[in-house]
């Protein structure tokens, strides 16, 4: 199990997530969500992405309890 462990630790040594703040497709008032990207592989740039929040949203972003649908 420790040798597992230590396996995945050297795979993820050089590993460095991103994060952005995204617009949710479905608002028309400033209300960004943040979502982890892999700088080498951004999800949110690729055709097809997109991002929806059914909660509220407070000084441009979301707020509170909601839903976040992500389409990939």
């Amino acid at each position: 199990m420790l040798e597992n462990n230590e396996n995945i630790k050297k795979e993820l040594a050089n590993f460095k997530p991103q994060v952005k703040w995204i617009q949710p497709n479905n608002k028309k008032e400033d209300c960004k969500i943040y979502v982890g990207v892999n700088p080498e592989d951004d999800k949110t740039t690729k055709s097809g992405y997109s991002l929806y929040w059914d909660g509220e949203c407070k000084k441009g972003y979301a707020s509170g309890l909601g839903r976040e649908i992500e389409i990939q």
